[in-house]
């Protein structure tokens, strides 16, 4: 349930027509990016035995790294690619939708820790 609740939400966010006409989001990318943190965090619960579900993916210093590593690797593929036409706007996309679905799940769980993996809020 959570799983389509934190896919959803984001995905039913820029269905907005303001938001939705300004702005351009890969809706893949989006869901993706909003269900990783979970994925990451259940997947060092389960292979390693590491926190509770809500580790390191679930802590705000995540979104700021996924966001400038896909920004690197982005510029990386755009520049090995030789691109002319200089539009700048569409090799974004990608890495703005991941880090909007990450951010979006991170607002969406409000009791998860923000600022110690691995740590309960009380």
């Amino acid at each position: 349930m959570f799983l389509i609740f934190h896919v959803a939400i984001p995905l039913l966010i820029f269905e907005i027509p303001y938001l939705k006409k300004h702005f351009k989001i890969n809706r893949f990318c989006l869901a993706l990016g909003a269900i990783l943190p979970d994925i990451i965090d259940k997947l060092l619960l389960i292979l390693f035995r590491l926190g509770d579900g809500r580790y390191i993916g679930h802590t705000l210093i995540f979104p700021c790294i996924c966001l400038i590593g896909l920004l690197s690797m982005n510029e990386l593929v755009f520049r090995l690619k030789k691109n002319q036409s200089n539009d700048l706007q569409k090799t974004y996309i990608i890495p703005v939708s991941i880090f909007i679905g990450i951010f979006i799940h991170h607002r969406i769980g409000t009791e998860a820790p923000s600022f110690r993996a691995g740590r309960k809020c009380r």
